[in-house]
This record gives structure tokens, C-alpha cells and sequence, in this order.
């Protein structure tokens, strides 16, 4: 009785192996350089859009004669300028008396928030 025994070539199983491996490092690899792309271009996206800095909208502030440092205002502004949007739109804003209008809307819509929820509250 004649048995045929099947032989693996392990050379071949072997380098499949390996090129598997090799196109496994490349795959990660490359997926790696796409994820710090994406890291790069989002914080170069964050770069562009920054917008102006407190420090710009305190000096815009402090370049209007008619606000006084110690005032409600100043202080109402300086708390208004954590809100990045409402910073920008001040800065972006060309005229002094414009400014003051629009700081002294901004106060007034933030007291009348504050005394609809006082009066819900009651």
C-alpha cells in the first residue's frame, strides 16, 4: 500500500508570510501619515481662524475715552470678550460710538435674559 504524503513547500509560506507582514507595516504606516495630516491641517485651520485675542479687544477698549476702566461697562465688556464671537464682532466693528452702542445693546439684552429667568424663577 502506497500513501502519498503532500509536502508544504515552507519556503513559500514563509515569504507569503512575510510580504503579508510587510504590506501590513505599510498599510499602518501610511494610515499614520494620513492621521498626522489631518492633525496638521486641522490645527493650521485653527491657526486661521483664531480671530482677535483678548488682549486686542481690551486695547480696542481701552482706545474709546468715553469708557471709563472702572465702569460697568468696561467690566460687562471684558466679560464679554471670553465669548470669541462677540470679541471678534467688536474688533471687527469701526467706529467708537458704534461700539459703545453696541456694548450698551449687549448689556441690555443680557440684563433683560436675567430678569425674564429672575421672574420665571418666582
Amino acid at each position: 500500500m502506497y500513501i502519498h504524503i503532500k509536502r508544504k513547500n515552507f519556503t513559500n509560506a514563509n515569504t507569503y508570510k512575510k510580504a503579508k507582514k510587510v504590506g501590513g507595516a505599510q498599510k499602518l504606516s501610511h494610515q499614520i501619515d494620513r492621521l498626522c495630516e489631518a492633525v496638521e491641517r486641522r490645527s493650521s485651520n485653527k491657526n486661521d481662524t483664531l480671530g482677535p485675542s483678548i488682549t486686542q479687544a481690551i486695547e480696542e477698549l481701552d482706545a474709546i475715552p468715553d469708557i471709563d476702566p472702572l465702569g460697568q461697562i468696561y467690566m460687562f465688556a471684558t466679560r464679554l470678550f471670553l465669548d470669541k464671537d462677540k470679541r471678534e464682532l467688536f474688533v471687527a466693528l469701526k467706529h467708537k460710538e458704534v461700539k459703545i452702542a453696541w456694548l450698551m445693546n449687549e448689556k441690555n439684552v443680557q440684563e433683560e435674559k436675567e430678569n425674564n429667568l429672575f421672574t420665571k424663577l418666582f
